[in-house]
């Protein structure tokens, strides 16, 4: 009598470690896998712990520096293109002639 299970080839069983790429990693436990090139061990029974999510965090940072050199810079020209003649009085000369 046959088995209908299918036979698995040893490629079939190797897993390659995330972390140093050889096809090394070995089921421990049911949930545990790990390495036996490098030191790379994971439990799938645990949740691993999510970082926080910062996709938007340096753009936001950037544009707003940016955003405040670009003011800075703009209000610099501004300043220096139309200076202050509040004070000044602009006075033509009585011995000016036209013609």
């Amino acid at each position: 009598m046959k088995s209908e299970e299918k036979s698995l080839t040893i490629k079939e069983i190797l897993i390659e470690c995330p972390k140093c790429g050889k096809k090394s990693v070995v089921q421990r436990n049911p949930d545990v896998y790990q390495c036996l090139a490098c030191d790379f061990s994971r439990d799938f029974a645990k949740k691993p712990k999510e970082e926080p999510k910062t996709d938007l965090l340096l753009p936001i940072i950037i544009a707003f520096f940016l955003g405040a050199f670009l003011l800075t810079l703009y209000e610099q020209n501004r300043s220096n293109t139309n200076p202050d003649t509040s004070d000044q009085s602009l006075s033509i000369p009585a011995t000016a002639v036209f013609c």
